[in-house]
């Protein structure tokens, strides 16, 4: 038996669902760089907002320790080096629990981080030589070395947990570990995210970074 349409119901054409398709083919592509725009956006203010924490547990750290930052490394009675980011003074004041292992805490992570066994973030060593599998030696920076406080980076996106103004030009793109480069990990790979000595953080592009790496890098007092 033929079944019919009820009567005032009229049945959609071929032209018209073709149409509806195009339609809502269209509303999907719109949306999507739309989606895609706020999550990036989401990423570099989470980036941003452990920069800040990281920097504000350095400032306390300083506070307890006569001025002196968290050490970048500490070498032991036998060259091995410590680093900032597994301090366990430091790690404790960024919230993690004493009774485990000595790392940033997980959530901390810039989300674009890749590089194994890296934080994310380098320290700026600009100016620090020496002293690199030397017994007891303390590579740290004190309050008091540090010449503009809102004009220099404490720390950056990075491959590596230091960094020098001589890798803001290393970064090819890729989470690859190069010593002391800059990572440029945010605004489609063109801009980094960083946290300066007074506290307060940036996003700032490759180009500016690039031609003011002194400005942004050189923290020491001459």
């Amino acid at each position: 038996m033929k079944r019919m349409l009820s009567p005032g119901i009229r049945a959609f054409t071929l032209a018209e669902l073709l149409v509806t398709v195009a339609l809502v083919g269209a509303l999907v592509a719109l949306t999507f760089p739309a989606t895609g725009k706020v999550l990036s956006q989401g990423r570099q203010a989470k980036c941003l907002s452990g920069l800040r924490q990281i920097q504000q547990a350095n400032i306390l750290y300083a506070q307890d320790n006569d001025g002196g930052f968290v050490p970048i490394f500490v070498n032991d009675s036998n060259g091995n080096q410590k680093w900032w980011f597994s301090d366990r003074t430091f790690v404790t004041l960024l919230g993690r629990p004493t009774n485990m292992t000595a790392t940033l805490p997980p959530g901390l992570r810039c989300p674009l981080a890749r590089v194994s066994g890296e934080p994310g973030w380098g320290y700026n060593s600009t100016g620090l030589t020496g002293g690199t599998s030397e017994p007891g030696h303390v590579r740290q920076l004190r309050q008091a070395q540090i010449a503009r406080p809102s004009q220099t980076i404490a720390f950056i996106d990075a491959l590596d947990r230091q960094v020098y103004s001589s890798g803001v030009s290393k970064y090819l793109g890729e989470e690859t570990k190069i010593s002391h480069a800059t990572a440029y990990r945010h605004g489609d790979k063109s801009v980094a995210n960083a946290v300066f000595w007074d506290g307060h953080a940036e996003s700032i592009p490759r180009e500016q970074l690039i031609a003011n790496k002194a400005q942004y890098f050189d923290s020491l007092n001459p």
